[in-house]
């Protein structure tokens, strides 16, 4: 039994796919095929428990099963060496022969690109197109093919669209297709011609993604200073870590509820709290650029008050994520306790009379502040960690730690004045 095969740049694994558990405590064998730094998946139909695969190539109770997937590796196999032979390889051709499928069809090619980010754990990106994809099927049918999503086809799909969603989710979806049409081109499925979106302003013949408008409001300094001077009583302690975990959110250059509860002790410096976004750590339009955080005086009774006792570096700075094995688990317990806390500051909202926000109203907050008190926006957008190459950060420069650390303490001051 073969667990692997290379020919020329093309690699085919057999692996024991453990991320979704099936019944019985069972998960699915699958053929990983690898060509160009992407991945295609094969699953054989077969299911295993951890012991037994383990066993396959020596059980003789497993023996027809293993055999079974043998004969489909080999098939396969010459397939692969068949594609090559006559040309250049590309998925799109194995999927057509191995499955009578095509890869033209939009949310088979959706499917394949959400195997990828499963692979690398990519969970956000793998819920947006699983999404997206959702929103393809409802609409325009899973027969839809790349050729029949014409620019009009949009246009009335937007239009059918808005009539149930919002037209800020609307936005996001056509921007995932425009993706999966974008990886289309660059994988030889489909040609230059058969693209429906403008890519630019001056295009008329193309359909341009209008952009949502979106539900962001910032709180300013005295609605701010409100929440800060509210008073929780102690039977809801939930109420009031959720009201303190905000305003540190805040104090801390508007951080991400996620990035904040991934930190761990070894970001922490002593003086300055230094960290990577999660949303751009795998894009190259950061420059792998850090987000330097000062620990100021409030900062750090925020970090006394509930931060993790043992400050090891490969411990939570906070205690919120317990123990996740691997990148989906992590979002899930992200999700969940963002759920939570919301349902928190809706309830403080609704005591103070403010308008109804949420954990990131505190990034937009500290940006709107920051820019009406004459902050620098060059600085704003570092600290928000800003991934548009196009407007700032190809020309950001790191900021003194005095420099930052004074902005910092300037809107201490203000919130508490």
């Amino acid at each position: 039994m073969d667990n692997k095969y290379s020919n020329g740049n093309v690699s085919m694994t057999l692996i024991f796919d453990e991320r979704r558990e099936k019944q019985g405590g069972k998960y699915p064998v699958r053929f990983r095929v690898l060509f160009d730094r992407t991945a295609f998946y094969i699953t054989p139909g077969y299911d295993f428990t951890p012991d037994e695969f383990k066993n396959l190539k020596n059980s003789q109770k497993l023996k027809y099963k293993r055999e079974a997937i043998d004969r489909q590796w080999d098939i396969v196999k010459k397939k692969i060496e068949a594609i090559l032979k006559s040309g250049a390889y590309s998925h799109d051709k194995l999927q057509v022969q191995i499955k009578g499928k095509n890869l033209t069809n939009v949310c088979t090619a959706i499917d394949n690109m959400v195997s990828v980010f499963d692979e690398n754990q990519q969970a956000g990106n793998a819920k947006i197109y699983r999404t997206t994809k959702q929103f393809v099927c409802k609409f325009l049918g899973d027969k839809v093919t790349f050729k029949n999503i014409t620019p009009k086809v949009l246009q009335d799909l937007q239009n059918r669209a808005l009539a149930e969603i919002s037209q800020s989710t609307v936005s996001i979806y056509f921007r995932t297709l425009r993706s999966v049409f974008n990886s289309a081109i660059i994988d030889g499925t489909i040609n230059e011609n058969d693209y429906p979106f403008a890519r630019n302003e001056k295009d008329k013949t193309r359909f341009h993604i209008k952009q949502g408008s979106g539900t962001h409001i910032a709180l300013n300094v005295s609605q701010m200073a409100a929440i800060e001077a509210m008073e929780i009583y102690h039977d809801t302690p939930a109420l009031k870590r959720s009201r303190d975990l905000f305003l540190l959110m805040f104090y801390m250059g508007g951080i991400n509820i996620g990035d904040l509860l991934r930190l761990k002790w070894r970001n922490y410096n002593g003086s300055e709290i230094i960290y990577m976004r999660q949303k751009t750590k795998r894009t190259n339009t950061t420059k792998d650029k850090p987000i330097n955080v000062p620990v100021t005086k409030t900062v750090k009774k925020y970090l006394d008050m509930y931060g993790t006792e043992n400050c090891f570096p490969d411990n939570y700075m906070l205690p919120y994520l317990k123990n996740p094995k691997d990148e989906a688990e992590t979002r899930k317990q992200i999700e969940s306790f963002t759920k939570n806390m919301n349902d928190d500051l809706n309830k403080i909202s609704k005591i103070l009379g403010l308008p109804r926000f949420s954990t990131m109203v505190s990034r937009h907050s500290f940006a709107t502040i920051s820019k009406d008190n004459e902050v620098s926006e060059s600085f704003i957008k570092e600290q928000l960690g800003h991934s548009s190459i196009k407007t700032t950060q190809n020309y950001l420069k790191n900021f003194e730690s005095g420099k930052r650390k004074e902005v910092f303490e300037n809107l201490e001051n203000l919130i508490k004045k």
